[in-house]
C-alpha cells in the first residue's frame, strides 16, 4: 500500500499523521481512504508520500443498510 499524501492532524489532543491511501492501487475498484497514525507508535519516522505501507488494519463499521433509522 502506497502512501499518497500526508498531513499532520490532531486526535483527541494527540498529534497524528494522516497518511492518504488507495486500496485496490490501480485496480477496477480503487477506494481512497486515510489511515491515521500516532506519532508516538512511529518511533519519531516522519511519513513520506511514495512511503511503502505493510501492516494489519482493524476496520471497524456497519452495513449502511442494517440501520434505517440512522440518518447520514
Amino acid at each position: 500500500l502506497t502512501v499518497r499524501d500526508v498531513a499532520p492532524a490532531e486526535f483527541c489532543g494527540y498529534p497524528v499523521w494522516k497518511l492518504g491511501v488507495d486500496f485496490g492501487e490501480g485496480g477496477p475498484q480503487e477506494l481512497p481512504a486515510f489511515l491515521y497514525a500516532p506519532e508516538r507508535a512511529l518511533g519519531g519516522l516522519v511519513p513520506q508520500a511514495g512511503d511503502e505501507l505493510e501492516g494489519l488494519l482493524w476496520l471497524c463499521g456497519h452495513l449502511a443498510d442494517a440501520f434505517p433509522d440512522w440518518k447520514d
